[in-house]
């Protein structure tokens, strides 16, 4: 079964370029949330010993995750501290895989 579709394609007005522009703010401000929420993240699940190696990787994670949910409310706010909390957590917890403990 075919379904044909015509897409209608014109330029924005001078007023609808000016309602969207600046939408990259929301996203900027989700990492910035998210940042916050990862350092956190991973300062609670190290139990206050996390290495500030393993603070900035998380900070990383939880900014690159709170890009991707841009902040439009208070729900979304929260959405993006938590996505940084548990990115930040799982970042911890792989890094702390890797840290040699042998004592020599």
């Amino acid at each position: 079964m075919q379904r044909n579709v015509e897409l209608h394609v014109s330029e924005l007005s001078r007023d609808e370029l000016e309602q969207v522009s600046g939408a990259w703010i929301v996203n900027i401000m989700g990492a910035f949330a998210g940042a916050v929420g990862g350092v956190y993240g991973a300062a609670i699940a190290a139990g206050g010993g996390a290495t500030s190696k393993s603070l900035w990787s998380a900070g990383l994670v939880g900014a690159s995750t709170g890009f991707f949910n841009p902040v439009g409310s208070v729900g979304r706010l929260a959405g993006s501290i938590g996505l940084g909390v548990a990115g930040g957590a799982i970042g911890n917890a792989v890094d702390s895989q890797y840290v040699d403990t042998t004592e020599e």
